[in-house]
């Protein structure tokens, strides 16, 4: 199975560069550490600067349901959107790229 990497993270209530930076440096060493091994879907690529916040979100999850695995950017608790795509990605099993990058894949409890 392909690895797909999606980055989650702040946006509204920061400087649009700030946030681009961030998303665009998080990419930049998740493709540094696999390479052609993973593909990293970033949402400044496909979101516009002052998108309206449901219909940039609509985007957003519908390009994160090719991914199976999530990136979480420093900050994301306190990003409506990002805890939003969490929970989808909790809910449908993703694995995590943690802080170092290393793709985790974890088992589903059960109970």
């Amino acid at each position: 199975m392909a690895k797909y990497v999606y980055i989650s993270g702040p946006v509204t209530g920061l400087p649009f560069e700030e946030a681009k930076a961030a998303f665009d440096n998080a990419a930049e060493a998740i493709w540094k550490k696999h390479g052609n091994a993973v593909v990293v879907v970033n949402p400044m690529e496909f979101i516009q600067r002052g998108e309206e916040w449901n219909y940039a979100m609509r985007k957003c999850i519908e390009k994160m349901m090719v991914c199976n695995y999530i990136h979480m950017l420093p900050g994301f608790e306190k990003s409506k959107g990002a805890r939003l795509e969490l929970t989808i990605a909790q809910g449908l099993d993703f694995g995590v790229c943690n802080e170092q990058y290393e793709l985790v894949q974890y088992e589903r409890q059960q109970g």
